[in-house]
């Protein structure tokens, strides 16, 4: 990152689980800096980063529900201890990822 990383607290007070988060003052530096960019597509348009990145989610603004899916991938060696989250927020498939042939997904 061109930035390196950035100070970050772990917030237990303002949302309904414990959440890493960076400061107003920070963020506000960096948007002044560089810019916000929004996220935008048409219906069934994905967007996939890293949850390392910095960003943010405001409340859907639009009239329209969306979903959000979140995939996070450890090692077995590093598999959760506690599960806080109740499984129909957070499901927890501790199965090995299993690697397919490079071509599989050719026709």
């Amino acid at each position: 990152h061109q930035h390196g990383e950035f100070a970050a607290t772990l917030d237990v007070q303002t949302t309904s689980y414990p959440l890493w988060v960076v400061d107003d003052a920070t963020v506000g530096q960096l948007a002044a800096d560089n810019g916000i960019v929004s996220a935008t597509g048409t219906k069934g348009t994905g967007l996939i980063f890293f949850d390392t990145l910095l960003h943010g989610s405001p409340g859907n603004m639009s009239p329209w529900q969306r979903a959000i899916f979140s995939l996070i991938v450890n090692p077995v060696s590093n598999a959760l201890t506690r599960a806080e989250r109740p499984d129909y927020k957070h499901h927890r498939d501790l199965t090995p990822v299993i690697p397919l042939a490079d071509d599989c997904l050719l026709l």
